[in-house]
């Protein structure tokens, strides 16, 4: 009984309120920015609506891992620092590949010599999966 119990228990990695206050917040930009109204009585009630809306998608920004169950991670719990350095770096590498795609492109002979690369790549946060899709796409 204590096995099952244990197996249940998950382990959430981020602060849940730190999750609500930063959607809220989000949202309320947005809607903001969408609305272009700033009295005070339509302010309060888009405040009000972006609050509501967070505290009801509360359980689907709440990521499963991909190695562990049990182990929960929230939308919004990322290395912002590590996350800045790595656009910046793939921003670069971009770049760097559409230089060599348009010399290759200009090229005369054309060496070009298509491969499909496959790897495995272990990663326990969901959206570090998604960053690493979208930056292959």
């Amino acid at each position: 009984m204590k096995g099952e119990q244990e197996k249940n228990v998950h382990i959430v990695k981020g602060s849940e309120l730190l999750q609500f206050v930063l959607l809220t917040a989000i949202l309320y930009a947005f809607w903001l920015i969408m609305s272009g109204k700033f009295e005070l009585k339509l302010m309060a009630v888009g405040f009000a609506a972006s609050a509501i809306v967070a505290w009801i998608t509360r359980p689907m920004v709440r990521l499963q891992s991909t190695e562990n169950p049990s182990r929960v991670y929230l939308a919004f719990y990322i290395p912002y620092l590590k996350y800045c350095r790595y656009w910046i770096w793939l921003w670069r590498e971009v770049i760097k590949a559409n230089i060599y795609v348009i010399k290759l492109v200009l090229s005369p002979k054309m060496p070009i010599d298509p491969i499909v690369v496959t790897f495995k790549r272990k990663m326990a946060n969901p959206l570090a999966h998604v960053t690493l899709a979208n930056s292959i796409t």
